[in-house]
């Protein structure tokens, strides 16, 4: 989701803020019938909305993070790869096979930068799926396990170098692999907190986007459309966004 419509999601919290204040300042004068818009209720759902937005605000980050971790991680597999294809193998055939095994590490290395991003599956709303640079990585995890089982089969396969051997690849493809799971997992519960927040603002029955009408229509029906009361309500920030 675009950055301006979470923007748009925290002036609408702020402003139901700004129409509690506003109403206390009416004092004795709002007392309204359904409890629904009574002052400790309005109080009660900005705070549930409050801690929710928190909650995402949290959750994001540490998504984010994972994102930059999981690049690190994989830049981290693209280098060992480098020094994969350094390590001197007199055994080792120019055949169809090692042709191959080079496609297979330039499969691990990547070889392009990919914008992060949430996809949407457009047939099931709150259901997700992974995005095109998520499989990109998952594919580099496979090859990665690829090389690994040719190498076991190449007797002259002996790096120096304990990060490269067959044990260091192997802890490597688990951290990448436990990576992917990672960010598939985080990007589930980003989405399901967002679609809990965005009820909580936008629902069409019970979101505060129809808490605010009724508390419009009530001051209208009690100061008048054209009074200064009601224009002042009008004022405040709140974006109706279709849910």
């Amino acid at each position: 989701m675009s950055s301006r419509r979470e923007s748009i999601n925290a002036q609408n919290i702020a402003g139901f803020r700004l129409i509690i204040d506003f109403l206390l300042a009416l004092g004795s004068e709002y007392q309204p019938s359904d409890n629904a818009i009574s002052i400790f209720s309005l109080e009660n759902d900005l705070q549930t909305v409050i801690t929710t937005e928190d909650g995402f605000n949290k959750l994001q980050a540490t998504f984010c993070q994972a994102l930059y971790d999981q690049q690190a991680a994989f830049e981290q597999a693209a280098k060992l790869m480098e020094q994969v294809e350094l390590v001197p193998n007199p055994l080792r055939s120019a055949d169809k096979t090692s042709e191959a095994h080079k496609m297979l590490i330039k499969k691990v290395k990547g070889g392009r930068e990919i914008k992060m991003v949430l996809v949407k599956d457009g047939q099931s709303v709150g259901n997700y799926t992974l995005s095109v640079s998520q499989f990109h990585y998952a594919n580099r995890a496979t090859s990665l396990h690829l090389v690994i089982q040719t190498l076991k089969t190449e007797e002259g396969y002996s790096p120096s170098d304990a990060s490269i051997s067959i044990a260091g690849l192997k802890s490597k493809l688990k951290a990448m692999n436990d990576s992917c799971e990672g960010i598939a997992s985080l990007m589930a519960s980003v989405e399901e907190m967002r679609l809990l927040r965005n009820n909580i603002l936008y629902h069409p029955e019970t979101g505060l986007i129809n808490i605010v009408r009724m508390i419009k229509a009530y001051i209208r029906n009690l100061y008048g459309q054209q009074s200064e009361q009601y224009q002042r309500l009008l004022v405040i920030p709140f974006s109706h966004k279709k849910f």
